[in-house]
């Protein structure tokens, strides 16, 4: 049986990596690290793979590419400067988020967003976006829009996870410091039509079934267009079901690090 070391105490990610882990098929003398970016790689019995997480600078770690025992690293936030040893991993959800499926003609929101609203000049992104949905406060569509102040000061998890799986539209701004962010992620798995800036040309992003917007001020002209094409919104549903499924779910994951595994000689 694989070996977890789990240096996350149990939190955010884990479920996630547990889940892509349990799906990883190689021989069971491989031990598996969750760890973030700043911590020591553990020692270990055996030759290990590492999920590292919460590095959204992207930078480039030789502890990562240097170590005898790690086989290989698949990480979040990959970095530019990248290394045959190191491989992008998707950020998937939150521990907690979790809700059962809602059928897309029963949702309640027609378009969702809940995140912070940093002090000014610090992300101008995210300023745009809500001057943007101040102009759409009085637009006819039943909506939820939340904007507060402090990491991890607004709904809790699972009351996210139920605002997600009962909007049709979801705006996934970029992160502060990262284009990637785990709202894209979480929207995807709850089967929501996604608007975004571009991704990074990492692997679990090809295809990914986004309707593109370049600049969040321009919201209250793209937004009105998606939401009267029910065609599109229905095609798009579908499309980010699908994705989740194919890419990013943890059995998809898992598959593509046994992949990974065996392109190395480990079976």
């Amino acid at each position: 049986m694989k070996t977890i070391t789990e240096l996350l105490d149990g939190k955010w990610e884990y479920d996630y990596f547990n889940l892509i882990a349990q799906h990883i098929n190689v021989r069971d003398d491989l031990d598996i690290v969750f760890m973030k970016w700043d911590q020591d790689i553990p020692k270990t019995k055996n030759k290990c793979i590492l999920f590292v997480t919460s590095d959204e600078h992207h930078k480039y770690h030789e502890k990562f590419t240097n170590h005898p025992n790690v086989l290989l690293t698949f990480r979040n936030y990959l970095p530019e400067q990248q290394h045959p040893k190191v491989k992008a991993l998707p950020l998937g959800y939150l521990q907690g988020f979790e809700h059962p499926p809602v059928d897309f003609d029963d949702r309640e929101y027609m378009y969702t967003f809940s995140g912070t609203l940093p002090e000014p000049p610090c992300d101008a992104t995210r300023h745009a976006l809500k001057f943007s949905l101040d102009r759409l406060v009085a637009d006819e569509h039943q909506k939820f829009v939340l904007f507060y102040k402090g990491w991890a000061k607004g709904l809790s998890i699972p009351e996210y996870a139920r605002i997600m799986y009962n909007s049709k539209v979801a705006l996934c701004p970029n992160g502060y410091t990262s284009s990637e962010t785990f709202r894209y992620f979480e929207a995807a798995r709850a089967g929501c039509v996604i608007i975004s800036e571009s991704k990074p040309d990492f692997w679990f992003y090809k295809n990914a079934p986004h309707i593109t917007i370049d600049n969040w001020l321009s919201l209250p002209d793209v937004l009105p267009s998606v939401l009267n094409n029910q065609d599109l919104l229905r095609r798009h549903h579908e499309l980010s079901k699908k994705w989740w499924q194919e890419k990013c779910s943890p059995k998809s994951v898992g598959n593509y690090i046994t992949k990974e595994l065996n392109a190395i000689g480990y079976y």
